[in-house]
């Protein structure tokens, strides 16, 4: 689950469909823990997840999207609707505050 360090991707380059499922077999795993009541389990599960640079990067990539969203005064989508954020997302520069220097890259 955790990410080699020595391994850099470019945002546009990034397996985002085998990151979802890695994602989603760690959370699946955690269920199953606590399901069966093993909650030691469970715990470490959740902190695997936590520190995984796939969870992180679905997060990071979450958040650019919600962030980025065109949002229009005019919710009609008229002709006199205008986009509050004109700038494109800076991805990478978003990636490098997330993870630091110790993980994206130096």
């Amino acid at each position: 689950m955790s990410h080699d360090q020595g391994h850099r991707y470019e945002w546009n380059t990034i397996p985002w469909r085998k990151l979802e499922v890695r994602v989603f077999k760690l959370q699946r795993r955690i269920y199953q823990a606590t399901t069966r009541g093993e909650t030691q389990k469970a715990r470490k599960l959740q902190k695997l997840l936590a520190a995984s640079w796939s969870a992180k990067s679905l997060a990071v990539r979450r958040v650019t999207q919600e962030a980025y969203k065109p949002r229009l005064t005019d919710f009609g989508g008229g002709k006199n609707a205008k986009s509050l954020y004109g700038l494109s997302p800076r991805c990478n520069d978003l990636l490098h505050i997330a993870f630091g220097t110790g993980l994206y890259g130096s």
